[in-house]
C-alpha cells in the first residue's frame, strides 16, 4: 500500500470525535443590526440540517473575546459602527 492510499479499517481519534469546536469572537466595529441578522441566518441554517449534518458540523460557541480583525474599508453604514458611537 502506498503512502497515498488509506486503510479503510484505520480510524484515527480525530475522525471519531468529529470536527473541533469553533469559537466566535466579537467584532468591535459590528453594529447590533448586523449581529442580529447573522444570528438569524445561523439559526435558519442550523434548523435546515439533517441529523447526519448536525452530527458532523463543528460546534460553535460565542465568547466575549474581541477579534483583532480590522473594520472593513467602505463597509455599509448599517453594518459598521463608527468610532463615535
Amino acid at each position: 500500500m502506498s503512502s497515498e492510499e488509506s486503510d479503510p479499517g484505520d480510524t484515527t481519534e480525530e475522525w471519531s470525535r468529529g470536527p473541533k469546536p469553533r469559537k466566535i469572537r466579537k467584532l468591535s466595529w459590528e453594529r447590533s443590526k448586523l449581529k442580529n441578522i447573522k444570528e438569524i441566518l445561523d439559526e435558519s441554517y442550523s434548523s435546515g440540517l439533517n441529523a447526519k449534518q448536525r452530527r458532523t458540523s463543528a460546534r460553535v460557541s460565542r465568547c466575549e473575546e474581541v477579534s483583532p480583525r480590522p473594520c472593513p474599508v467602505g463597509g455599509p453604514s448599517w453594518a459598521v459602527r463608527t468610532r463615535t458611537q
